[in-house]
C-alpha cells in the first residue's frame, strides 16, 4: 500500500493529526501556514537559545553528563496547533536535501508513535521522481502527501 497523494484543495483539511513540512525556504504550503499559527514559523527562524553558563558546564563535566539542547535537530520545529489549524501538531524539517528531509521526517514520525500524517513535499522533491526512495514503512494508510506548489 503506498500513501494518499492529496490535490492542493485538500492539503489544508482535516485528516491528519501530523503536518511534516520544509521550511519556507523550501515550501510555499509552509508560508501559508504561518500567518494562523501566528507567525511562529517565522519567529522561530530568528531564535537562538541561550549558550549555558561556564560553571553549569564545568558541573556538568565533573560529574561526566553532557548539555542536550536540541531533542529534534538544530533546524526543526515542533508547534502545538490545536484549535489553530485542522492538526495537533506541525514539524518544520530544515534539511536541505531529501535525503536528509526524507530520514528526519520518518525519524520525528516514529519518535510521535506514528501518528497519522500529511508529509508536505519540499520544493526539491517532486514525488514521481522520489516515491521509488519513500520509506516501506511509512507506506500505510494513515500516510498523506502533499506535493509542493511551485
Amino acid at each position: 500500500m503506498s500513501p494518499k497523494i492529496l490535490s492542493s484543495n485538500e492539503a489544508l483539511s482535516d485528516g491528519a493529526d501530523l503536518w511534516v513540512l520544509p521550511s519556507s525556504v523550501f515550501s510555499e504550503w509552509t508560508k501559508k501556514l504561518d500567518w494562523p499559527l501566528n507567525l511562529q514559523i517565522s519567529r522561530a527562524a530568528h531564535y537562538s537559545s541561550r549558550k549555558p553558563s561556564v560553571e553549569l558546564l564545568s558541573i556538568l563535566q565533573q560529574n561526566e553528563m553532557t548539555f542536550e539542547t536540541e531533542f529534534l535537530g538544530g533546524k526543526n520545529l515542533i508547534l502545538a496547533t490545536t484549535g489553530l489549524i485542522p492538526a495537533d501538531r506541525v514539524v518544520i524539517l530544515g534539511a536541505e536535501t531529501w535525503e536528509s528531509w526524507c530520514k528526519s521526517a520518518i525519524k520525528i514520525w516514529q519518535g510521535l508513535e506514528k501518528p497519522s500524517t500529511r508529509f508536505f513535499l519540499p520544493t526539491f522533491a517532486k514525488w514521481e521522481k522520489v516515491k521509488s526512495s519513500w520509506p516501506t514503512i511509512a507506506n500505510i494508510e494513515t500516510v498523506q502527501i502533499v506535493t509542493a506548489e511551485n
